[in-house]
């Protein structure tokens, strides 16, 4: 039985993009980013409190989207968790932060 049940395991054909080429460019995408290299498709999450960033500056939604070119509906979906920033968008939130002088500078610049 056993021995049948491994020939017929053997008969099924593998279509491109089945469950085990994705778990395994998964696991090659996981292994380049611990050797810090760049893997495409690979999206690194930093975690970021964007309500509190936004509450520190003392504005509101709207006036921190506009202040800082956010999309009001994106930032209204980060703050409810619905989305998560990408990594660009999370580290300028940080910037944000920290240096909100600077970047208030650089934005008037452009």
């Amino acid at each position: 039985m056993k021995r049948k049940a491994a020939t017929k395991a053997k008969n099924v054909t593998r279509k491109k993009g089945s469950l085990e080429d994705s778990i395994i460019a998964g696991l090659r995408e996981a292994i380049a980013h611990t050797k810090g290299e760049e893997a495409p498709g690979l999206v690194v999450r930093t975690p970021v409190d964007v309500k509190a960033i936004r509450e520190r500056t003392g504005l509101s939604q709207s006036g921190f989207a506009e202040k800082f070119g956010i999309p009001a509906p994106t930032l209204r979906a980060w703050e409810q968790g619905q989305r998560a920033p990408e990594r660009a968008a999370a580290l300028y939130l940080h910037v944000i932060d920290k240096e909100r002088q600077a970047v208030e500078r650089a934005l008037k610049v452009a």
